[in-house]
């Protein structure tokens, strides 16, 4: 649940710090955000590169297609 406290500063903290450096290393990453009720900052941050789902019936299959899970 991206609404819970902890998870919703790490990926606030994730997406100014890390994925930044990430992307001048790798530029064509791209970054799916799963989980329910993700705060406005989070949902904000989605563009062509980010891709945020909000709350899904199944995790597995992103997990699935992830190369790296955070």
């Amino acid at each position: 649940m991206m609404n819970y406290h902890p998870n919703d500063a790490g990926m606030q903290h994730f997406l100014s710090r890390t994925y930044p450096k990430i992307r001048q290393q790798v530029p064509d990453v791209f970054l799916t955000i799963v989980g329910g009720n993700p705060s406005q900052a989070i949902r904000a941050a989605a563009s062509t590169r980010i891709r945020v789902t909000g709350l899904v019936p199944d995790v597995r299959p992103y997990m699935e297609e992830a190369d790296v899970l955070i």
